[in-house]
């Protein structure tokens, strides 16, 4: 399915667009788990700091928006607010259970009873070790509106 509308403009134009979205969506998605990683790496930082973190891409009408915590981002066409990110609080039942498979607890709307977010950078006291699956994750929701 494509994720332009049907008009009178080269299929291999928007094939082309949208392979270069989709480019940039996993681009967008490495990058904010390598900075996620860099916090992990970078000794200055102490290991309990950590931030949330969004990002919006445009691509000719196409906006592509990253976000990972609490960051906001609303879009307005005509008038119209159109929400292009979502809080990722570990009490909605989405979250919550993505938190509980992983081993996580929610406790007063928080993670483990600390953070009120289920997706940050940073934050490594709180989440496994590298490589291993955590209840807080750096990886980004994405939304699209054309």
């Amino acid at each position: 399915m494509s994720i332009f509308p049907s008009c009178e403009v080269d299929n291999d134009f928007l094939e082309g667009v949208e392979n270069r979205v989709l480019n940039s969506e996993n681009s967008s998605r490495k990058s904010f788990l390598l900075a996620d990683l860099a916090l992990a790496d970078d000794f200055t930082v102490n290991s309990s700091y950590g931030t949330t973190a969004l990002t919006a891409l445009i691509f000719g009408r196409l906006l592509m928006v990253a976000n990972a915590g609490d960051c906001r981002a609303v879009l307005c066409r005509k008038g119209e607010a159109i929400d292009m990110s979502e809080d990722h609080r570990p009490i909605y039942p989405s979250k919550r259970m993505r938190v509980e498979e992983l081993g996580g607890f929610i406790d007063n709307g928080h993670l483990n009873g600390v953070l009120p977010v289920s997706r940050a950078l940073g934050d490594w006291d709180m989440k496994f070790p590298k490589g291993s699956s955590s209840p807080l994750i750096a990886e980004p929701e994405f939304r699209q509106h054309n």
